[in-house]
């Protein structure tokens, strides 16, 4: 498992978890809270990573309501919005039975480490199979 934890000088923090396929599975990013403070884990597939990362490129760009919410379909579905619950702008991510919600101070590094996830995980998915490993031996490709 490759994990990576955000954290802003401003307090706000996230954790992101690349873990191997687990029995003929893709790779799954998970986003949490270290400190436990919103119990919600969001799981991501490749799918569903490269689209959050579009999205927070977007939101950069965008002001609340400028902003289409963009949905996902895949192995876990969810809902990426932008909003401001406390006048502070943050994306939603809003899966079933999960929510997240990400502060603008996080969403650069965000980026860059779902950049980072995804390129470990093409090539978990990509070179796991081709070498014939299984997908227990594919977790020592993740450092």
């Amino acid at each position: 498992m490759r994990v990576r934890e955000i954290l802003h000088r401003d307090g706000a923090r996230l954790r992101v978890s690349l873990a191997a396929p687990e029995s003929g599975g893709g790779p799954t990013i998970r986003l949490s809270d270290p400190e436990g403070l919103t119990p919600d884990i969001v799981l991501l597939d490749l799918y569903a990573a490269d689209l959050l990362a579009g999205f927070l490129m977007s939101a950069r760009m965008s002001a609340v309501g400028e902003l289409a919410d963009e949905r996902c379909n895949g192995d876990y579905p969810l809902t990426l919005r932008l909003c401001a619950p406390d006048g502070e702008e943050r994306v939603e991510v809003d899966q079933p039975g999960a929510r997240l919600l990400l502060p603008r101070t996080l969403w650069d590094r965000l980026y860059t480490e779902l950049q980072l996830a995804l390129a470990h995980g093409r090539h978990l998915r990509e070179a796991a199979p081709a070498i014939g490993l299984a997908p227990y031996e594919a977790r020592r490709l993740l450092h």
